[in-house]
């Protein structure tokens, strides 16, 4: 393979910038720019003149790792060069002349997972850390770097691949039949709790998942019942314009913030009512649509006056989604004796607000450490699957059909696991997975 070259620091004016440099030449590369004589010694770090042609460049510090005891399993260098983005750019090109190629998204992570440095797994749970925004998102990538998951899956691909042994040779040696490697309770043992143990990843995975990059919150209700004021007490900022005349919200407003180390992403809408404005309706329109696409809806009720019937209507439109009424102005009267959290958005009273959202899908009593997780949906779904084509077998083995057809669902299911594992030599699902990652990484 190429040497490859890339800045792995985000691409803007720094104090210190980071270029990888990882492949069989890497030494050489360097070498050819570099002054002094760079020792080829791993885990150690050497200060060094860059030069273009005579001109010098920087002064570095080269972090030196040798092949295979690096991040991408090759020979590794990491120049710690000065933050000026002209510097990096000239070291850059001064690599490609002396032989590097640039790198493409997530290359050096490809290169440690093709070299058997990380699995599959453990790639998809770094390129979550590098894009985590929440202390969940984090605790779910960091379950991924634990490996546990793919211990869990090879366990369970062996187990299924005893069954396909033993079906294959009772098809082409059915004289053994009397005398089976592994008896038929122990065959249903590995079905049922491999059915439960795929059960039980997708499902946790699935309701991780769904919330790790943030939970979104649409806030709707009528025109002038706390909305806006809402929204700016969850952010603990004038993000929303607040005024006393109706229908100041035309559009939906959307912000993110992080309460108790969850990232919930809050919309504003419009405040929804029978209007002839044009603007307005346009408003309420997408009010509706983001009531359809949000995981919790909050309906904001204004309780220092009676209940009207567009308030009954919006009860009715928010009761086919995951919703809490909440009952504002409570510092002004409480006119309605309807279930519901009283707060005053004006004076910021939303403590019991806070407290629902905190324990929302029970997110404040996840333990993930306990927990074997995927770390993408294109994998649960993948892994869903492994599951048809697991269950179709047991079936098929249950009521003694087709042998042909039970060995063709079993091969699917351990092909499957094979793909999420990162064992195919089909790397088209690799190739989509690190081109998620950005360059450098």
């Amino acid at each position: 393979m190429k040497t490859i070259v890339a800045l792995s620091t985000p691409n803007f004016k720094s104090a210190i910038h980071i270029i990888r440099v990882s492949g069989d030449k890497a030494f050489e590369c360097l070498q050819k720019i570099c002054k002094p004589r760079i020792e080829k010694k791993g885990y150690t770090i050497q200060k060094v003149d860059i030069y273009n042609g005579k001109q010098k460049i920087d002064e570095v510090l080269l972090n030196k790792f040798v092949c295979p005891k690096s991040y991408t399993g090759e020979d590794l260098i990491e120049i710690n060069c000065h933050g000026s983005l002209y510097v990096v750019n000239k070291i850059i090109d001064s690599l490609i002349k002396s032989g590097c190629s640039l790198a493409k998204r997530g290359e050096f992570t490809k290169r440690a997972f093709l070299n058997g440095k990380i699995s599959l797994i453990q790639s998809e749970a770094i390129n979550n850390l590098i894009n985590s925004s929440s202390d969940l998102a984090i605790d779910v990538a960091l379950n991924g770097l634990s490996d546990k998951t793919n211990k869990v899956l090879k366990k369970t691909r062996d187990e299924i691949f005893k069954i396909l042994g033993q079906v294959e040779v009772s098809i082409d040696y059915p004289e053994y039949d009397s005398t089976p490697d592994i008896s038929k309770e122990q065959i249903n043992k590995i079905f049922n709790d491999s059915i439960k143990t795929f059960q039980r990843i997708i499902f946790d995975s699935s309701n991780v998942l769904n919330i790790k990059d943030g939970i979104k919150v649409a806030i709707v209700g009528k025109p002038n019942v706390g909305k806006s004021s809402l929204l700016n007490a969850l952010l603990k900022e004038d993000k929303a314009i607040v005024t006393n005349i109706p229908g100041t919200t035309r559009d939906a407003i959307e912000s993110s913030c992080i309460i108790n180390g969850i990232k919930y992403i809050f919309v504003d809408t419009a405040g929804i009512r029978n209007t002839k404005s044009k603007i307005e309706s346009i408003g309420i329109k997408k009010s509706k649509d983001s009531i359809n696409k949000a995981d919790l809806v909050i309906l904001v009720l204004d309780n220092s006056k009676l209940l009207d019937k567009q308030d009954k209507q919006l009860l009715k439109l928010v009761s086919k989604k995951q919703n809490i009424t909440v009952l504002n102005k409570t510092d002004v009267a409480n006119k309605n004796k309807i279930n519901g959290i009283k707060i005053s958005a004006k004076k910021k009273q939303i403590n019991e607000l806070i407290e629902y959202l905190s324990s929302y899908k029970n997110i404040n009593t996840l333990d993930l450490t306990s927990k074997i997780l995927l770390q993408s949906q294109e994998s649960v779904a993948l892994l869903s699957k492994a599951l048809n084509h697991l269950m179709n077998a047991k079936q098929i083995y249950d009521e003694d059909i087709n042998t042909e057809l039970l060995t063709t669902d079993l091969k699917e299911c351990i092909d499957i696991l094979v793909t999420i594992l990162g064992l195919s030599n089909d790397l088209s699902f690799v190739d989509e997975l690190f081109n998620k990652f950005c360059v450098g990484k």
